[in-house]
């Protein structure tokens, strides 16, 4: 083997070892604000301390991105899960996980059917969570500075990993047992319809001027005029009845896309 063809499998090997590193962040003042988008405008997730430490993912226009600490809470809505203890498990795909219990509230990340999440709280129509994997923050860049060492492993991160290998075996058919039972109760209560709210307009005969555009077709939309201009134009997820072939009556908007 040429002495070239050795440096080239040696640089690539340790370009591959390097991409692997994890940096971490220290915060060097009293106080920090760690924030769901790099604004100030957008809205505080936790309120950090002096020596914590965090997970860099990249810096932009004088904001650092970072892992969410374990301890951050998230929100998701209530019937886009199926609990069971103190772990709820996705039923749907491209459910939103947002930094407020709200629908106006910034989206922190996605997450997809079936993945398990954990919970902090249950409230009225929205789940406290912990943080899923690949959830991350903002903060000011000028008020952190460099951290060489990696810091002692997460407790509560490590626990929860242990807890889930542990009990998923014991939970899943359970958990599976569930989610079939709601998602036969929503066919026969409520359906729930994702796609684009559109306006097309009053002509006479029309069954409505509103449609959602979904990836099956085309409905006509019923329902609060408030509520269907308030997400005009915009992907939302509807929880609605279908009385006709082509016409939904909508109960509620479960979730909108920003």
């Amino acid at each position: 083997m040429s002495r070239i063809c050795l440096i080239l499998i040696f640089g690539l090997y340790h370009l591959g070892f390097a991409s692997n590193i994890v940096v971490y962040r220290e915060v060097s003042v009293k106080s920090l604000y760690l924030r769901a988008g790099p604004n100030k405008n957008f809205e505080i997730l936790k309120k950090l301390k002096k020596g914590d430490v965090l997970e860099f993912v990249e810096k932009k226009y004088g904001w650092t991105r970072v892992v969410l600490p374990s301890d951050t809470p998230l929100y998701v809505y209530r019937e886009m899960v199926a609990t069971s203890g103190n772990r709820a498990i996705v039923v749907k795909n491209r459910v939103n996980v947002r930094a407020r219990p709200h629908l106006n509230s910034s989206v922190i990340t996605q997450v997809n059917r079936g993945e398990i999440l954990k919970i902090m709280d249950i409230e009225k129509k929205w789940i406290k969570i912990y943080p899923p994997a690949g959830a991350t923050g903002w903060v000011k860049s000028e008020y952190l500075k460099e951290y060489e060492q990696k810091p002692v492993s997460d407790t509560t991160t490590d626990t929860a990993e242990k807890e889930v290998a542990v009990e998923e075996e014991q939970e899943s058919e359970g958990i599976e047992a569930q989610e079939s039972s709601r998602d036969q109760l929503s066919i026969v209560q409520n359906q729930i319809f994702r796609g684009k709210i559109t306006d097309v307009g009053r002509i006479l005969g029309r069954k409505s001027r509103y449609k959602l555009e979904t990836e099956e077709g085309m409905y006509y939309l019923k329902g609060s005029e408030d509520l269907l201009l308030q997400y005009l134009d915009r992907e939302v997820i509807i929880e609605g009845e279908k009385v006709d072939r082509d016409l939904i009556y909508i109960h509620n908007i479960i979730d909108a896309d920003n």
